[in-house]
């Protein structure tokens, strides 16, 4: 058993890295949002972080499926973070967001 980071997730998150820190992350989500704060917030990067790999989905050889749709749900968090005009602030559906899954355990 191969209890490495396949190629394919370290890919997807050293790419939502970059986008994060290039503020590209989440477009045309994020377009009028300025998220650059993000950086000087750990709580908010931690939890945009743990989004996008609660998110993920791996087929059988641990490729990624869908880096596009958790991307999208960490740029929802994102904008429900510093917008807070957004529809996204509905408690309900943060759950859904940050829940995607339950009893995960650590």
């Amino acid at each position: 058993m191969n209890n490495r980071v396949t190629k394919s997730m370290s890919t997807a998150v050293r790419q939502f890295a970059f986008w994060v820190a290039n503020k590209s992350v989440g477009y045309p989500l994020l377009n009028n949002t300025d998220y650059s704060n993000i950086i000087n917030e750990p709580s908010a990067l931690e939890m945009t972080f743990a989004i996008f790999m609660n998110n993920l989905e791996l087929d059988g050889d641990g490729k990624v499926l869908n880096r596009d749709y958790a991307g999208k749900r960490a740029a929802q968090y994102i904008k429900s973070y510093f917008d807070c005009y957004s529809p996204l602030t509905n408690p309900t559906r943060l759950r859904k967001i940050f829940c995607n899954y339950v009893n995960e355990s650590y």
